[in-house]
């Protein structure tokens, strides 16, 4: 009996550290490690129990291992893509670089190159005026001594000679204004105006200013103007004028025999972009030379011409058709030509003018009458140049006007402070103070009458020269060489303006 207790004893023994060893070994990690089951007690039972136990975690150790392992593939595939982001950006962030980099070249380029052109503008710009000046002053003197002496001879081959001199003179001056006017459109210093003008009298006025050269040619020009046209349009009266100038007066000059003829109608079959502009469309056809098919399109280029015969025989810059194409343009036209060598031309342009009600006063118009004469003026004169100076104390002594002159602005001040005069004829280049300059002080109170009226007269005539002459308190502006219809009419305003200030 006590031997098989021993037994029994012994046996529960070892079962248990059977299952102290097995517990010890899965705690080591051996989740793979089961207990042998000896019989179906409550130890057996314990046994089947830490087995399925062991099962268990053995089943939860490996998916959770199979987590970790997917987790740590998972990491380093992030490493991965964020060390090639990191890569792309940093690649991406050089060539963002670069691209600025060449980008602030390029500005800075750009700014320099716009510089470089503004300044080259400028000097443009300068040597224009200087030119404008500079050959505007000797033309005023050899058209205003043409124009005394033709007032002092009778002699008829004298008188030719100086008729011309006189054509010559005015030709020259053509030329240059041509070139100056070229020069401010393509630098975009041409403004247009917006007035109220009547169609039919710009063209009637410039078909009867050409009449002359065509009548003498033996020419027909004529002009017809559609019922549809307005009566009265807004635009820039003196550029559809110059337009109109420039396309008729190569008809009358390129036409030998035949006729010139004008037409004037609605465009587009009378239709208008909108219902405030009229859409005019313009043709001048002409039984002359002609134009060759290659030069249809290269006729509206700079200095281009039908042919260096036609230039050595009619003469002319080639600007004309140029200025006309630009001033068409800025208007909302466009301009084209038709023609066949020999048989004639037909140059058609369209412009978008404004349309004004009839009842609207046109501006220009006389408010008040002008005085049928003018009673003298004392007129002090400010002029530098000798020959512009005798040309102008003469012409205004014909007029009966008393005129004292001086070289320079400083002796002008002088002059007023001790004098009294009814306008001062100011030119603005002059040594030791300018003509603005000079106007500056006189409306400053410093010599005489602040409020004397004070006139450019001078030979800068580009585009914001009067407006500069007026900013610095000049009343009025005459452009040289001094045209004699404008000089009377400044007269009789200044006389006019005397007379109602002072009446007695």
């Amino acid at each position: 009996m006590l031997a098989l207790s021993r037994f029994v004893i012994k046996n529960v023994i070892t079962r248990i550290e059977a299952l102290y060893q097995g517990m010890k070994t899965i705690s080591e990690g051996n989740f793979g490690h089961r207990i042998p089951i000896r019989r179906r007690d409550e130890i057996g039972r314990l046994a089947i129990s830490f087995n399925e136990m062991t099962s268990r975690l053995q089943s939860s150790y490996a998916t959770l291992h199979e987590e970790v392992l997917q987790r740590r593939q998972a990491e380093e595939n992030l490493r991965i893509l964020n060390t090639e982001l990191e890569d792309r950006v940093r690649a991406r962030t050089q060539d963002l670089a670069a691209a600025n980099q060449q980008l602030r070249m390029e500005i800075e380029e750009r700014r320099l190159a716009e510089t470089r052109v503004e300044a080259a503008n400028r000097a443009k710009s300068d040597f224009l005026a200087n030119m404008s000046h500079e050959i505007r002053t000797p033309m005023n003197g050899i058209l205003g001594m043409t124009e005394l002496i033709l007032l002092t001879t009778t002699e008829p081959k004298t008188r030719t000679h100086l008729g011309m001199i006189k054509q010559s003179g005015h030709a020259l001056l053509d030329i240059i204004n041509d070139i100056l006017d070229l020069s401010k459109i393509e630098a975009g210093k041409t403004e247009l105006e917006n007035q109220m003008f009547r169609p039919r009298d710009v063209v009637a006025s410039t078909v009867d200013l050409l009449g002359v050269t065509a009548r003498g040619k033996g020419l027909r020009l004529a002009f017809r103007l559609d019922d549809r046209v307005p009566k009265h349009t807004i635009g820039d009266e003196g550029r559809l004028r110059q337009i109109l100038t420039n396309i008729i007066g190569n008809a009358v000059k390129f036409t030998e025999q035949g006729s010139v003829e004008v037409s004037v109608t609605l465009a587009e079959n009378g239709s208008s972009p909108s219902p405030d502009t009229a859409h005019l469309l313009f043709s001048i056809r002409d039984t002359g030379i002609g134009i060759p098919g290659d030069k249809l399109e290269s006729i509206f280029e700079s200095f281009s011409q039908v042919g260096e015969s036609a230039h050595v025989k009619y003469g002319g810059t080639g600007l004309g058709l140029t200025i006309s194409k630009q001033l068409v343009e800025m208007m909302g036209g466009r301009i084209w030509v038709e023609s066949e060598p020999g048989a004639g031309s037909t140059f058609f342009f369209t412009v978008q003018l404004g349309l004004a009600h009839e009842q609207t006063k046109a501006p220009g118009t006389v408010l008040t009458a002008l005085a049928p004469s003018v009673s003298p003026l004392r007129i002090l004169l400010a002029e530098d140049d000798k020959i512009s100076r005798i040309y102008a104390i003469a012409i205004l002594e014909q007029r009966g006007h008393s005129v004292t002159a001086v070289g320079t602005g400083r002796k002008d001040l002088e002059v007023l402070k001790d004098e009294h005069f009814d306008l001062v004829l100011m030119d603005v280049r002059m040594p030791e103070m300018n003509g603005e300059e000079a106007t500056r002080r006189i409306r400053a109170g410093e010599a005489g009458d602040p409020q004397v009226p004070i006139v450019a007269l001078t030979a800068y005539a580009l585009k914001g020269d009067r407006e500069r002459f007026l900013d610095v308190g000049m009343d009025d502006y005459l452009s040289k060489p001094i045209n004699n219809d404008e000089l009377d009419h400044l007269l009789e305003r200044v006389a006019l303006r005397r007379d109602t200030a002072d009446p007695a």
